[in-house]
């Protein structure tokens, strides 16, 4: 299901005014019987001349209950009029956590699509009732977290809870970040009503 429904996002695109050929390397998550897409990269028809990808500026979602007609197959409508302004970073590889109770999600890790990472790390969420984005600030656990991309995670509602496995660093995920691409094994949690990230200490494994 999630497969086919990236490769049929197939709405016009005002700003580009081209036909939404592909999306990749999104954030996803689920909430409220939407799924929300954000970040990534698109590609429209002239890929095929210019091989060239377009950050994905724009938050949006498929209404699970709302099917529309799309080559002869019922697809979720597609909506991408919701709030993401400027001062909302657009990135690829991170992960959402969804949270069905408090109608929200989580944004966490990725790599700016635009470059390096231009400020330090803050945990970002959209509230899904109100259509805005409230900025929660850097999480308060000493050393301080080391942001990825492409790492393992998922959001579950009924604990609360969103968890981060992996990952690579990099200048493109992490402000400040002077080495060179590194792979990483850390471990995150994030409650949903504490506020609170913390690392989850690494135990060496026994035979």
């Amino acid at each position: 299901m999630y497969n086919s429904i990236e490769h049929n996002l197939m709405d016009f695109l005002p700003p580009l005014g081209q036909r939404h050929h592909k999306q990749q390397t999104l954030e996803t998550a689920f909430a409220v019987d939407k799924l929300y897409i954000d970040g990534g990269w698109l590609n429209f028809d002239d890929f095929q001349q210019t091989h060239k990808n377009y950050s994905n500026t724009w938050l949006a979602y498929h209404d699970l209950n709302h099917l529309v007609q799309r080559s002869g197959e019922l697809w979720p409508d597609l909506n991408i009029t919701l709030s993401k302004n400027d001062s909302i970073p657009s990135v690829n590889g991170g992960m959402l956590w969804g949270d069905q109770v408090n109608k929200r999600f989580y944004v966490y890790g990725g790599e700016w699509n635009e470059g390096f990472a231009q400020e330090p790390y803050s945990l970002l969420s959209y509230d899904i009732i109100y259509d805005k984005w409230d900025d929660f600030g850097s999480p308060d656990i000493a050393p301080p977290p080391k942001i990825a991309s492409y790492g393992a995670g998922v959001g579950v509602s009924e604990t609360g809870m969103g968890y981060y496995l992996g990952g690579w660093v990099s200048k493109a995920s992490m402000s400040g970040w002077s080495g060179e691409r590194t792979m990483t094994s850390n471990f995150y949690t994030y409650s949903y009503d504490s506020g609170d990230l913390l690392e989850v200490p690494r135990f060496p494994l026994t035979s």
